[in-house]
């Protein structure tokens, strides 16, 4: 049987709503300025084994408090299982906490402890987590309790109680992107030669990036790095034959990859067999080899100038066709 819907005088639930609107605005200023603390629970398991912990555990939510100089600024309670974040618990001893990075599609850790495991209970020893305790475990789903002080700033503290759901027994399923194993000179190379034997048509077309590495400088500092590969990023380099070299990122149109459009250029022109650049928005740019079907470059881009941010890129491009009117634009 169909249902009908019954149809309420319009007026008197206008009238209903405005007055209730006051409230719920006051309601809404309440919560900003007293955010609800949730305390983290109490207990500690204690039937825990080695082979019942490590793992590989996908953080799926996370409630907690965020405290500045004693006073409480955020909290939170929340499903956070699309965020792809992990502690791994390692037979050794070692726990981290890692989070996913998109523009790498790894995992780097942004958290670390080490514990030991005797009469059923965990214990830990604070590294960037501290204060961390297991309160239950059944080998297939954990709560955690822990903190973690933002770097730098030890009046800022963020209190966390995570649910956690086995996704692995093994420690090795993650890419997990350690920073320290990076050095700068492996990543950029100021004094890289040019490539020789050049023609035109062995640039021109359009190529596929595949991997990318590089780093970021702030105020001549190393701010950031990173190796990875990159064809899942979707972007492109087009050389065109009027020595104009494109970067070329997709764009969304109601969340669908639709066209391309320039990110960043130079100019080129072939002399004596190497490609030559004109600083544009990409600067110092260099072809460092091509051949097969392959080609390795490398440039600089201001990210931000106000904060003297450049990034420097060595990437490997593969060719996907001769013509520079493959990709779709506006």
């Amino acid at each position: 049987m169909e249902k009908k819907n019954k149809r309420l005088p319009l007026l008197p639930l206008l009238l209903a709503a405005l007055l209730c609107l006051p409230l719920a605005l006051a309601s809404c200023g309440d919560d900003d300025d007293n955010p609800t603390v949730v305390p983290p629970p109490s207990g500690t398991a204690t039937d825990l084994t080695m082979d019942k912990v490590s793992g590989t555990w996908l953080r799926v939510h996370s409630r907690g408090t965020e405290t500045e100089n004693g006073t409480v600024t955020d909290t939170w309670d929340q499903n956070i299982e699309d965020d792809q974040d992990y502690f791994v618990f390692y037979t050794d001893g070692r726990c981290l906490r890692l989070d996913y990075y998109d523009d790498m599609r790894q995992w780097e850790a942004d958290g670390q402890a080490t514990f030991t495991i005797s009469s059923g209970t965990a214990t830990f020893r604070d590294g960037t987590i501290a204060g961390a305790r297991i309160v239950s475990c059944d080998g297939t789903q954990m709560v955690i309790t822990y903190t973690i002080t933002e770097a730098g700033d030890t009046k800022e503290v963020k209190q966390y109680t995570d649910t956690l759901r086995l996704t692995s027994r093994r420690t090795d399923v993650l890419s997990i992107f350690d920073p320290s194993t990076l050095k700068p000179e492996d990543l950029w190379d100021d004094n890289a030669p040019s490539a020789t034997g050049l023609a035109l048509e062995d640039v021109k077309g359009t190529w596929q990036i595949v991997h990318s590495k590089g780093l970021e400088l702030q105020n001549g500092t190393v701010s950031h790095m990173w190796d990875r590969d990159a064809e899942a990023d979707n972007e492109y380099f087009v050389f065109h034959a009027d020595g104009r070299a494109s970067l070329m990122e997709p764009k969304e149109e109601n969340g669908t990859a639709t066209f391309f459009e320039s990110d960043g250029e130079a100019m080129f022109s072939i002399q004596n067999g190497q490609a030559v650049f004109q600083d544009g928005t990409l600067r110092s740019m260099r072809i460092i080899s091509c051949k097969d079907g392959e080609m390795t470059i490398h440039y600089q881009s201001d990210e931000d100038k106000a904060t003297s941010t450049v990034e420097r890129h060595t990437e490997t491009l593969r060719r996907l066709s001769d013509r520079t009117d493959f990709l779709p634009t506006k």
